[in-house]
C-alpha cells in the first residue's frame, strides 16, 4: 500500500478544493493467512464440501429474461460464473475476492425482489447476472479452464462471508471505473471515497462524437419536448454536478433532465461528462465507465495491487459494513 499512501494525500488535497469531505482510508489489521493455495475444483454443486452449510446451499434464484423461467444455483455454482461478467480473471485475488464478496451481498439484500420473486435478472449467454459456460467458453477459449479455476479459488476463498450494515445484508454495488471518486448512494455505506488508481486506469477517458443530425435524434430520447431551435453551444446547459463530478442535472433543449439520463441517451460511458461544439460537431468527453456507486473494480485492482487484502478493499468502499462468515 506504499504507493498508493504517497498518492492519495496529493489526490484528497484536490478533492478537498473541490469541496468533497475529507476521508481517511480505515485500515483493518490483517489476519494470517498461510501459503498453501487452494486448488481449484469442478463447477459442480458441492464441490466446497467442507463447507456446505444450510445457508450455502440456499443459493440464489434468477429470472431468465430469454426463457421468462426462474433458474436455481448454488452459490458454489453461481459466484464464479456472476465474477466472470464483473471482472478479468487476471486481476488481482483479493480484488476478485471482495468483487465475490460484494456479489453475495447485493443478491441476499435483494433476495426476493425481482420478477417473479426472483432474486436479480439473468440473460446466461449474453453474460448478465452470470455467465454461461458456452458463453465463458467462446469467452475464453482455450483458457476457459485455467480462468474458471481462478475465479473459483477466489470464491472458495471467501464462501459464505457477506457484507452487513446494522445486522442486514448490504447493498453491495459495483461498477468498473470511477470518475476519480465514487458517488454518494442511497444507503449511508454508499458514500464518496478517492479513486487515485480509476484516473491511470485503461478506459479511463472516453470520448463521442456526433453530428448534429445525430445528435438531435439521441437528445429526441431524453428530452422530447425539447427547443433546439436556437445556438448549438446553447442546447446543454444549466449543467449541475455531484461532489465527485458526475452531471446530477442539466436542461437538454430547455427541458430539465438528468445526468443519468443523458449517459443513457446517447450511450456514454458515465455520467461525468462535458460537452462541446466546434461548429460542425458535437464531442462529449467522458470520465469513468458506470453508475460509480459502491466498489469501483478498477479501484479494487489498484488497491490489491498495493497491498491491501480484500477485507481492506471492503472497508474502504463500504465504510462502516461489518464482514460476516469470515
Amino acid at each position: 500500500m506504499e504507493r498508493f499512501r504517497r498518492l492519495l494525500p496529493p489526490f484528497l488535497l484536490l478533492w478537498l478544493l473541490l469541496s468533497l469531505l475529507p476521508w481517511a482510508l480505515a485500515r483493518s489489521q490483517k489476519e494470517e493467512e498461510g501459503q498453501t493455495t487452494q486448488a481449484a475444483a469442478p463447477l459442480a454443486p458441492g464441490f466446497l464440501e467442507a463447507r456446505e452449510t444450510a445457508a450455502e446451499l440456499e443459493g440464489v434464484t434468477l429470472y431468465d429474461r430469454a426463457t421468462g423461467e426462474l433458474v436455481t444455483l448454488s452459490w458454489e455454482e453461481f459466484l464464479p460464473l456472476a465474477l466472470a461478467c464483473e471482472m478479468d480473471p487476471a486481476a488481482p485475488q483479493e480484488a476478485l475476492k471482495a468483487q465475490a464478496v460484494a456479489l453475495r451481498s447485493q443478491y441476499t439484500a435483494s433476495r426476493g425482489q425481482g420478477p417473479q420473486g426472483a432474486d436479480g435478472v439473468c440473460s446466461p449467454q449474453d453474460m448478465e447476472g452470470f455467465a454461461s459456460e458456452e458463453a465463458l467458453s467462446q469467452r475464453w477459449g482455450e483458457q476457459y479452464q485455467e480462468n474458471l479455476a481462478l475465479l473459483q479459488d477466489a470464491c472458495w476463498q471467501v464462501a459464505g462471508q457477506l457484507l452487513t450494515w446494522e445486522g442486514a445484508p448490504a447493498q453491495a454495488v459495483s461498477f468498473p471505473l470511477s470518475a476519480g471518486a465514487t458517488r454518494q448512494g442511497e444507503e449511508p455505506y454508499l458514500s464518496p471515497v478517492p479513486c487515485p488508481g480509476d484516473v491511470l486506469a485503461d478506459g479511463y477517458r472516453s470520448t463521442l462524437t456526433l453530428t448534429q443530425e445525430e445528435f438531435l435524434t439521441a437528445a429526441g430520447e431524453a428530452a422530447a419536448q425539447g427547443d433546439f431551435s436556437g445556438e448549438e453551444s446553447q442546447w446543454l446547459t444549466e449543467i449541475q454536478r455531484d461532489q465527485s463530478g458526475y452531471v446530477t442535472t442539466a436542461e437538454l433543449g430547455g427541458c430539465p433532465v438528468t445526468g443519468e439520463a443523458i449517459q443513457a441517451a446517447f450511450g456514454l460511458r458515465s455520467a461525468a461528462f462535458s460537452l462541446s461544439w466546434d461548429g460542425s460537431a458535437f464531442t462529449f468527453s467522458v470520465e469513468g465507465w458506470g453508475a460509480g456507486v459502491g466498489m469501483s473494480q478498477a479501484g479494487a485492482s489498484f488497491l490489491a495491487q498495493e497491498g491491501a487484502d480484500y477485507r481492506e478493499i471492503l472497508a474502504y468502499y463500504y465504510p462502516g459494513t461489518e464482514l460476516t462468515g469470515a
